[in-house]
């Protein structure tokens, strides 16, 4: 297996590109729950709902606007309307996310590919709990755009560590990564923890391609 060692680098959060039942969740992540976890933690959920919804939901729109700018309005939301503290997270992103796709600012970059730059670089560079955010966002997302998809069984922490295993990569040493998965959609690499059903880090049978679908 080969790896690629790569000096360890904080990535800005910059420019990106029928709804769940909140009764469906014990716990579910809502005002209440946002309110409450660390801005690292939303920054990841803003990543995952932003990226499943502009490929899953076809809602290029959101993907335009900054991570942290969605971070930031999704919070003073909840803190502006106290009696919406129930509303759960996913809506709020996409509530107040563009409804028109924004202009690339000088300078901004501009990403191909499906998933664009949320691959296994991006998934390396994050924190823990930007990691643990960006699972979470992106099946809450999931849930909303595919209500009768196939169900995530698992604690959503389950899912981190097998995206890392499966990657080779670890918060120990993020500089280390897999160079055949580097550019894996994390997507694919979810859907696959997804199907797994096997311990955390255990080889997938299907590449990240055959798991799109």
């Amino acid at each position: 297996m080969k790896l690629r060692t790569l000096p360890r680098i904080i990535l800005p959060f910059l420019i990106l590109t029928a709804l769940p039942s909140e009764a469906r969740a014990a716990n579910p992540r809502d005002g209440a729950w946002w309110l409450a976890v660390t801005t690292e933690r939303r920054e990841g959920y803003v990543a995952g709902v932003v990226d499943c919804s502009s490929t899953e939901g076809k809602n290029r729109s959101i993907g335009t606007e900054r991570l942290s700018s969605l971070q930031k309005r999704a919070t003073k939301h909840y803190a502006d309307h106290p009696d919406q503290a129930g509303k759960l997270a996913v809506r709020v992103i996409l509530e107040v996310g563009p409804k028109k796709a924004l202009p690339v600012p000088k300078g901004g970059e501009v990403y191909s590919g499906e998933h664009g730059f949320f691959d296994g670089n991006f998934w390396r560079m994050m924190s823990e709990d930007q990691q643990l955010g960006f699972v979470e966002g992106y099946i809450d997302c999931l849930s909303m755009v595919q209500p009768k998809g196939a169900p995530f069984s698992k604690d959503p922490a389950w899912y981190q560590e097998w995206i890392s295993e499966w990657l080779g990569t670890t918060q120990r040493d993020q500089g280390v990564i897999r160079l055949d998965r580097e550019t894996a959609a994390i997507a694919n690499a979810l859907k696959l923890a997804r199907n797994a059903g096997s311990a955390a880090g255990s080889e997938p049978r299907r590449s990240p391609e055959e798991s799109r679908k």
